[in-house]
């Protein structure tokens, strides 16, 4: 009987796992919830401007090289540090790959957030790209390729996770950081269902009350 329940159970799970793994790969970060943190829009040029903060998420990228204070989220870390923007996922999601777009002068620290420590953790230390190919770039481009927008920045191994931050790398950088578009690629996380919680429960419990009879 108590076998006959646990492989009823875990036909269940494979069916639940078998379903998780034919969900298909997409932008999880796309049009989800931005924060800023920090202090924010101080120090551009002339002719710098303000844009919507949502902007980071909304699978458009600016085109090459365009300037880093007009069409980014941007920020400026000289006298004021410690500023970063996080995304809410909403939800658990199992993420596989990133491409983003920034400045080309400064390198990032993209983050997320370990729900099994409850702490950040760098999922990607994003290079500066100051000189590629030994050509000096300018202004907004695209990483981990700055001329194929598609190709991305891939983990060697996947993380499961609600939550991504990024930020300036105050090591190496001019300190202007400005970021246009982060993209996370992965699909939501494995979960058990409930009806295979219950189902197994209501087993233990069959059993329990088996053993007693007896």
């Amino acid at each position: 009987m108590k076998k006959l329940l646990l492989l009823i159970a875990g036909a269940i799970l494979f069916m639940d796992a078998a379903t998780a793994d034919a969900l298909p790969i997409t932008n999880v970060a796309l049009n989800k919830s931005v924060t800023l943190n920090g202090s924010f829009f101080s120090g551009g040029w002339g002719g710098g401007r303000v844009v919507n903060k949502q902007t980071v998420v909304d699978g458009v990228f600016l085109p090459r090289s365009n300037q880093w204070d007009r069409g980014p989220v941007w920020w400026d870390s000289h006298r004021v540090s410690g500023q970063n923007i996080q995304i809410n996922l909403g939800k658990l999601y199992e993420i596989s790959s990133f491409i983003v777009q920034v400045d080309d002068n400064d390198a990032y620290i993209l983050e997320y957030w370990n729900t099994k420590t409850n702490a950040w953790k760098i999922a990607w230390n994003i290079p500066n790209y100051d000189w590629v190919g030994g050509r000096n770039l300018w202004g907004m481009q695209t990483r981990p390729n700055i001329y194929n927008n598609t190709a991305r920045y891939t983990l060697t191994s996947a993380i499961t996770t609600d939550k991504l931050r990024i930020s300036g790398n105050m090591r190496s950088s001019d300190r202007f950081f400005a970021v246009s578009e982060v993209q996370a690629f992965g699909r939501a996380a494995q979960v058990p269902e409930p009806a295979a919680i219950l189902l197994l429960g209501a087993g233990m419990a069959g059993l329990a009350a088996l053993r007693k009879r007896i």
